[in-house]
């Protein structure tokens, strides 16, 4: 992964394609992630684990747009990224005016690249 951006995209490419594959391989494997239910999950696996039941459940027909809204670097390799959701079609047109969601990302560059140590989503009310 060759910048932060790149990591949101690739998960969102990895959302709109329903590929809990793509989306935990964006993770370090001790990541943790919290869900706009507050569900807290620990480690790659698990994120990976999770995702498979939510891509094959209530996520299958969900399609998004992501934005990164802000990166702030906290040291060379450590950043804290923001990113906007939109609700799309398939197709990817908005769904509404404003984002629906907004995901706080906590990024460490390693030597595969910048990955996510910790996530958290929050839908926007």
């Amino acid at each position: 992964m060759d910048s932060i951006d790149d990591v949101i995209h690739r998960t969102e490419a990895a959302f709109n394609a329903n590929d809990p594959e793509a989306l935990a391989d964006t993770f370090a494997d001790d990541a943790w992630s919290v869900g706009v239910t507050g569900q807290v999950l620990h480690g790659r696996a698990e994120i990976l684990d999770v995702s498979r039941q939510l891509f094959a459940g209530g996520l299958k027909e969900q399609f998004a747009r992501y934005v990164v809204d802000e990166v702030r670097h906290l040291a060379p390799d450590v950043a804290v990224a923001r990113k906007l959701a939109y609700a799309t079609d398939e197709r990817g047109n908005d769904l509404a005016a404003d984002h629906a969601m907004v995901a706080l990302y906590v990024l460490v560059r390693g030597e595969t690249g910048w990955r996510v140590v910790a996530h958290q989503n929050t839908i926007v009310q």
